[in-house]
């Protein structure tokens, strides 16, 4: 079972179903497949998505959209049937055959009325290539049963002029701006005015083409041992200590005379001793 979710709360979409679909740009798909989504825009009409001859999106009710879906790269025969009819039996309400899915591609197909309200299928491809940091994109669709319209962002309009089944695309800084959409060349709102909030680009990892020390030379702070800083080297000795440590031998023994006191006995010849006294 495909799972499909709200249009209004899942691709921002402002207004009645197919009235304008914002969507933001998923992930490539692979070398070997494709990735799609549906959008159900005709009002008031739950239907069954046939590709291929089979059953693809059971009972797809209006004003949803599918999750994205992997699909094997080719050519495909789409149908919408009566929800409540046998399957795959009878007139389609709307088709469209030799659809070309391309390796790699996203696309999001939309069925819709057109601006004389007639029933229709229409394929979009999305957009998916890299933003600035800290800029968003945004993709504006008109399928509604309307005339031309005007897209406001903030009061000011982004998109004048859009016609069914025409879309258009604009680069935005990331964040919230109140949207609505007024007849075109027109202060008349159709539709909003509703928050939209665009997502913001990621930013570049910053690992890549940065250059950095080796760990062991750049050690964590957590993880680093204390390092305990070696004191200051003491100032010079005074004269008579240097001529006193000339004096002495290297190894002192208990039998030297200037460690020695006075009356500890010392197995050594006196001799040997009174050089190493003080003067």
């Amino acid at each position: 079972m495909i799972t499909t979710r709200s249009s209004f709360r899942a691709a921002g979409v402002v207004g009645t179903a197919g009235a304008l679909v914002l969507l933001a740009t998923p992930a490539l798909a692979d070398n070997h497949t494709a990735t799609v989504s549906v959008l159900h825009a005709v009002p008031d009409l739950p239907v069954d998505v046939y590709a291929n001859g089979e059953r693809l999106i059971d009972d797809f009710q209006p004003g949803t959209l599918t999750d994205p879906l992997q699909l094997p790269a080719g050519s495909y025969d789409l149908a919408l049937f009566p929800a409540d009819a046998a399957d795959g039996s009878g007139e389609p309400l709307l088709s469209a055959d030799g659809v070309a899915v391309p390796a790699g591609a996203n696309a999001t197909v939309v069925a819709h009325l057109t601006a004389e309200g007639q029933p229709a299928l229409t394929p979009f491809v999305n957009d998916t290539s890299a933003v600035p940091a800290g800029e968003a994109r945004v993709t504006v669709r008109h399928t509604a049963a309307a005339p031309a319209v005007d897209v406001r962002a903030g009061g000011t309009v982004v998109v004048p002029g859009l016609e069914n089944p025409n879309e258009a695309s604009l680069t935005v800084p990331a964040g919230t701006v109140s949207a609505d959409v007024v007849v075109a060349g027109t202060e008349t709102v159709a539709i909003g005015p509703a928050d939209l909030t665009s997502p913001r680009a990621p930013r570049p990892s910053p690992t890549r083409g940065v250059r950095r020390r080796p760990a062991t030379s750049w050690p964590s702070r957590r993880s680093a041992a204390p390092t305990r800083r070696r004191p200051a080297s003491p100032a010079a000795p005074p004269a008579w200590w240097t001529t006193a440590r000339s004096r002495r031998p290297s190894r002192p023994s208990r039998c030297s005379a200037w460690w020695r006191p006075a009356q500890a006995p010392c197995a050594w010849p006196a001799a040997m001793a009174e050089p190493h006294r003080l003067q």
